[in-house]
C-alpha cells in the first residue's frame, strides 16, 4: 500500500492538514468533523455516513438533540 493510500485510510486528528482536507470533503466545520470522529471513528466512509445523516436533519433539532 502506497503511503498517500495510508494517508486516506483514516482521518488523522493530529494533522491540521487533513483535519482541513476532510472537512472540506464532507462539508463540516472542524468541530463537526471532530464530533463525527469522536462519535463513529476516523473511517473517512463512516465519518461520509454520519455527515450525510446529519445534514438530512436540520441543524436546529440536531443543536436540541445534542445539547
Amino acid at each position: 500500500m502506497s503511503p498517500s493510500s495510508k494517508t486516506l485510510n483514516k482521518i488523522n486528528e493530529a494533522d491540521p492538514f487533513a483535519m482541513h482536507y476532510w472537512s472540506r470533503q464532507f462539508r463540516l466545520s472542524e468541530r463537526e468533523l471532530r464530533k463525527a470522529i469522536s462519535e463513529v471513528g476516523n473511517s473517512p466512509q463512516a465519518v461520509r455516513q454520519y455527515a450525510r445523516q446529519a445534514t438530512a436533519q436540520p441543524r436546529d433539532s440536531m443543536q436540541r438533540h445534542n445539547g
